[in-house]
């Protein structure tokens, strides 16, 4: 069934099933009718009442997300949710439940014409998709349109990462030695630094000294148990990650490298590299750096896939960019 004009008003009708009650209810707008009869079919479904008539206020993207984002996003800013959010109501439709593909692809055209990248862009639509699918779930909205979702394609630029004679180089340089063993211990290891020093963004949690172990064959390995992925992992580590780690322990710390704040040691790496020249390395490169070393050396791409954390294989592919002299041993194959 759906909503029909009756003169000036708008009739929403749902029936009860199994011979169930047939409610006709009428509304001044087509929103609020929709969202009404949304709303009750999406309570049959459930096995619950149909929503009283008056319970017709009307529900808006900022609304949903005032309502969800803790429990979606309880470890993001809020002020990265408040930005998406924004955008989407400067851009969308208010009601939700009009949305439709074109909205959504106007909503993309009119980000690239401001200027945005396909990353930002993601991250806004995201978003809306996310919270969309859960109110659905909740019984909040009926999503009777089928949205396409746009989907962007990996970039193809070049991942910054450091070359060996540029990792001495900056580690020299690192005068502080608190900075210096952590930036040692990420390239060595490729954590997020979140997942080891806490960070605005607040996506990991940083590791505990009760989270190191040893293996069988005697390895130090330490466990990941909240990433930005969700999903727990365990890292080995190499000799110098070792170092690093027993230096922080011999110093005392409560925790793990806890004698760092993040925004000093992301603005002391910064400053120090574009003293060597180095402009475009920022503490993230450690991670591409460990990634891409990895599959320079010969590791195969899925193992790099466990071993960063990543949920998907294409991330990989774009933090392990090969050297270009790797292809030229494949000569001896032919």
């Amino acid at each position: 069934m759906s909503v029909a004009k009756r003169g000036s008003k708008y009739q929403a009708r749902v029936k009860e099933p199994k011979g169930g009650k047939y409610h006709r209810v009428t509304f001044d707008t087509l929103e609020a009718a929709e969202f009404w009869e949304g709303k009750a079919k999406t309570a049959i479904m459930s096995g619950l009442p149909v929503p009283d008539v008056n319970d017709s206020a009307t529900v808006t993207i900022r609304s949903l997300a005032d309502r969800y984002s803790a429990y979606l996003w309880p470890n993001q800013r809020r002020k990265m949710i408040e930005t998406d959010v924004r955008h989407a109501e400067r851009l969308l439709p208010l009601d939700p439940l009009t949305l439709t593909t074109r909205d959504v692809i106007r909503f993309v055209e009119k980000r690239k014409g401001e200027g945005v990248g396909d990353t930002t862009i993601r991250m806004n639509i995201t978003r809306v998709k996310t919270l969309l699918k859960h109110s659905h779930k909740m019984g909040d909205i009926h999503l009777s349109n089928l949205i396409e979702w746009p989907t962007f394609k990996s970039g193809s630029s070049r991942v910054r990462y450091l070359t060996v004679e540029e990792e001495l180089a900056l580690l020299e340089a690192l005068k502080v030695t608190d900075y210096r063993m952590l930036a040692q211990f990420l390239i060595d290891t490729g954590c997020r630094p979140s997942e080891v020093v806490p960070t605005a963004a607040v996506v990991s949690q940083p590791f505990e000294w009760s989270d190191v172990s040893k293996s069988k064959d005697g390895r130090t390995l330490i466990t990941l148990w909240k990433t930005k992925t969700n999903t727990p992992r365990t890292v080995p580590l190499t000799t110098r990650a070792v170092e690093a780690l027993e230096w922080s322990r011999e110093e005392g710390h409560v925790r793990p490298f806890d004698s760092i704040t993040y925004p000093r040691f992301k603005d002391y790496v910064v400053s120090v590299s574009h003293e060597l020249g180095l402009r475009d390395v920022v503490v993230y490169t450690f991670r591409h750096t460990c990634a891409s070393r990895l599959v320079q050396r010969g590791a195969d791409i899925m193992r790099v896939k466990q071993w960063m954390g990543h949920s998907n294989i294409e991330t990989t592919l774009g933090y392990a960019k090969l050297a270009p002299e790797d292809i030229y041993s494949l000569t001896d194959l032919l």
